[in-house]
């Protein structure tokens, strides 16, 4: 029961025993007071009455006469005369008749028969001159007595009901007061519970104060803690991740990341990437020293930098010394890259006049299905540098399909418009190999041939030409049919822009309005790279969308700890690790630290934690040992191919 029903249960309990206890004794005190005002009355009555009776002459007809009388005109229950030999000259009776005129008729007979008021008699004695005529017994009648006292009554519940009603009003905004602090508490407690860390505002009762602070303190140090926890995970993620010169990506860590991201469903797919060396970087170290050089990274550093702001799917690293590499998506041209590179380091040369004996040296290859990057850094793009070629293309096989930007627009809104798109369902495992739910990887097949166009071909330009919201529309509607018609759960990855779009937040909201209960199998799926910049409408979606029942999700995670601190509030459900950390892991273990971190802050949040891209079959027990709450990749089997057409 809750607390707010209990108080006013108990404050009723309470008024109703007040009410109980007062009115009996006033009742009882009321009773006996108009008990003994009838017996004066009588005595009075029977007094007066037999002064009356003494003046006349004694005769017993005229004792009656003058006795029926004074009974006809009165209020009495009974009037009785006994001679001095025993015998009864005269009874007179009135038994009670409730009828319109008399007093009673208000009165319930409940009360009437809970207070029985006594007329007791009033007893005089005849007598003329030293003659004992007999005596003369008088009982009024109890009708007024019991009409007043139930008056009495109705005072006293009325007002009784208006003390209730004020002292009940009174009562509620100092237990409104009481419950909503506790209900306050109640929310942080459970909100620690589900790892949100909010403050609560502090009342001024002593105890409730007390209270509060003790719970306030417990989120603060909790918080404290947590971030520590995120710093530590930082660090350690930057060590094994990033150069520490220029924060970009190291060696491993790039050819890991771009190995995992060359698969159909991201934007790196079947795009290019550049190397860049600067020449004579070793001949200014032994000339100037090691300053130089490091400044002259760190000037080439600030290049990319200002290449990778303008596109969010740029991945660039420092392969070590004055080597760089740059994975750049699809839709770029390398000439335009080689262009802005030259330029911008052109600038920055002549602000030192050491940096005029360096120079650059650019090579690029694509981006092809199956290639293999290690090799693609190692030898193909290194032999071009050693032999002066400027591009070099590292393979030439399996060609993608080019069209330019309109033509990709006419595309995709053909397949829009004649309902060709569909999707494939790929399998996530929980600890016990079960299903949590299914990926769906959006795909369409050409009007032309039987070419399939996935999404990693045709959704950065979906992206580029304002079209990805139709289509997380389409797909949405298309996923949560197939929801309805089978009962499973199916996650969908929506773009950022999506999120912040009037129409896609209707259309969504529509569909899980009209089938609600089905609300729990649909599952919702930001980038990790794209969220962590758009925190505002993310934090808007989560606010509308999550209290319907929905399932949030990031995916890829793995360079983006240290913000953490800013979902932890907004209700997400799970996280899927960036697959070059999983990769990474099952390798070498070279960031076990990292991922034991990284599942402790994720778990402390409520996080449910998934391993993204597993690679082999062997992987599997093994991250589900080490503490993950589910799988999913290539490993985990076929994909279930069993979409709005399938």
């Amino acid at each position: 029961m809750k607390l707010f029903n209990l108080i006013w249960i108990s404050i009723l309990l309470l008024m109703m025993l007040v009410f109980t206890g007062s009115g009996y004794i006033n009742l009882s005190n009321a009773k006996i007071y108009l008990e003994e005002q009838l017996l004066a009355k009588n005595l009075d009555n029977a007094n007066a009455l037999a002064g009356v009776l003494a003046n006349g002459n004694g005769s017993d007809e005229l004792l009656k006469l003058t006795i029926q009388a004074h009974f006809d005109l009165g209020h009495y229950q009974e009037i009785s005369f006994v001679k001095p030999d025993g015998s009864t000259l005269l009874n007179l009776s009135n038994a009670p008749q409730i009828t319109t005129e008399t007093p009673l008729k208000a009165v319930p007979a409940w009360f009437e028969n809970a207070t029985k008021i006594q007329s007791k008699p009033g007893v005089a004695v005849l007598s003329k001159g030293w003659r004992q005529l007999g005596q003369l017994t008088v009982v009024s009648s109890n009708n007024d007595a019991t009409l007043s006292l139930w008056n009495a009554f109705q005072q006293t519940l009325i007002w009784f009901l208006l003390n209730f009603i004020l002292f009940g009003l009174i009562s509620y905004y100092f237990i409104h007061h009481l419950t909503k602090t506790l209900s306050d508490v109640v929310k942080q407690a459970k909100a620690i519970g589900e790892r949100r860390f909010s403050l609560s505002a502090v009342p001024r009762t002593y105890e409730l104060k007390q209270l509060v602070n003790t719970m306030n303190r417990t989120t603060k140090r909790i918080r404290k803690i947590l971030a520590k926890d995120t710093q530590r995970i930082e660090a350690l993620r930057n060590e094994t991740q990033r150069d520490k010169l220029t924060g970009f990506f190291n060696h491993d860590f790039f050819i890991q990341s771009l190995s995992l991201e060359m698969k159909p469903s991201h934007q790196l797919y079947q795009g290019f990437v550049v190397l860049i060396k600067i020449d004579g970087l070793d001949e200014l170290n032994q000339a100037q020293g090691w300053e130089f050089s490091d400044q002259a990274i760190i000037l080439f550093s600030a290049i990319f930098k200002s290449i990778a702001v303008k596109d969010e799917n740029i991945i660039v690293s420092r392969l070590g010394g004055g080597s760089f590499a740059i994975a750049v998506p699809s839709w770029s041209k390398p000439q335009a890259l080689e262009k802005t590179i030259s330029e911008a380091w052109s600038h920055q040369v002549t602000k030192e006049p050491l940096f005029h004996v360096l120079s650059l040296r650019l090579a690029y290859a694509k981006l092809v299905p199956d290639l293999n990057v290690q090799q693609l850094i190692e030898n193909s793009l290194s032999n071009a540098l050693s032999f002066g070629d400027q591009w070099s293309t590292a393979s030439s096989h399996a060609e993608s399909w080019h069209h330019d930007i309109d033509a990709w627009s006419h595309i995709i809104a053909e397949a829009i418009k004649t309902q060709r798109l569909n999707y494939e369902l790929y399998k996530v495992l929980n600890t016990q190999l079960k299903i949590i739910h299914y990926e769906a990887s959006v795909n369409f097949k050409s009007e032309l041939n039987d070419h399939i166009f996935n999404a990693g071909s045709f959704l950065p330009w979906a992206i580029r030409t304002k079209q990805i919201v139709l289509i997380d529309a389409e797909i949405v509607k298309l996923a949560f049919a197939q929801i309805v018609r089978d009962q499973i759960p199916i996650a969908i990855n929506l773009d950022i822009q999506s999120l912040a779009d009037n129409q896609f937040l209707i259309t969504l909201e529509t569909l899980l309005q009209r089938n609600a209960s089905f609300a729990k199998y649909l599952y919702l799926e930001i980038p990790a790279k794209l969220l962590f910049d758009h925190l505002e409408e993310f934090s808007r979606f989560c606010m509308r969308i999550i209290p319907q029942g929905v399932k949030i999700g990031i995916d890829n995670i793995g360079l983006e700890v240290s913000d953490f601190s800013k979902i932890r509030n907004l209700g997400i459900h799970y996280i899927k690790i960036h697959p070059a950390l999983i990769h990474q892991f099952t390798a070498n273990a070279s960031n076990v630290p990292t991922l034991a971190n990284l599942l402790l802050i994720s778990r402390s949040m409520g996080f449910m934690v998934i391993a993204n891209g597993v690679q082999h079959e062997d992987h599997i027990q093994r991250l589900l040992d080490f503490g993950f709450d589910g799988v999913t990749g290539p490993a985990i089997g076929a994909e279930r191919n069993f979409g709005p057409h399938g």
